[in-house]
């Protein structure tokens, strides 16, 4: 498939080769590129739907579907970055008539539950030796976490 012919084809199609194509010609890192492509693959689920016919409620049907899979805000955003990124070149290249993800709304992702220690449970996670020193009656007060 070529760029040219993308209206008539897949988003998922569209989209492996817009990160084939385009994306490395925009000069960003290999990283960058990788992230994306990770998002893509597995963030970015919508199939068969045919590029031309990618509406902002499909767009808002695959972000709450991401929500509701626990997936961390920062992921949902990206997702969504990413697929208003390649919907922007379809666009400018006349392949889309407007871009479906920018007109999306983020959902909120799930609150997830903090790791912070209470006071009383602190002294547990060091080892047996630092408990016993000075330094551990300084550390436990001012929020040390061994390991960090």
């Amino acid at each position: 498939m070529t760029l040219a012919r993308a209206g008539r084809t897949a988003v998922a199609d569209y989209l492996t080769e817009w990160l084939t194509h385009v994306l490395p010609a925009r000069g960003v890192s290999e990283a960058t590129e990788e992230n994306y492509a990770i998002m893509v693959r597995c963030h970015i689920t919508l199939g068969a739907i045919r590029l031309e016919q990618l509406r902002p409620d499909d767009v808002d049907r695959m972000l709450r579907g991401l929500a509701e899979a626990g997936k961390a805000r920062s992921t949902i955003r990206l997702s969504r970055t990413v697929l208003a990124m390649a919907l922007t070149h379809a666009e400018r290249r006349n392949l889309v008539a407007r871009n479906a993800a920018r007109l999306a709304i983020v959902p909120p992702a799930p609150t997830r539950q903090s790791r912070a220690l209470s006071p009383n449970s602190r002294s547990q996670e060091f080892h047996p030796s630092f408990r016993r020193s000075r330094i551990a009656g300084c550390a436990r007060p001012t929020g040390y976490r061994s390991g960090r």
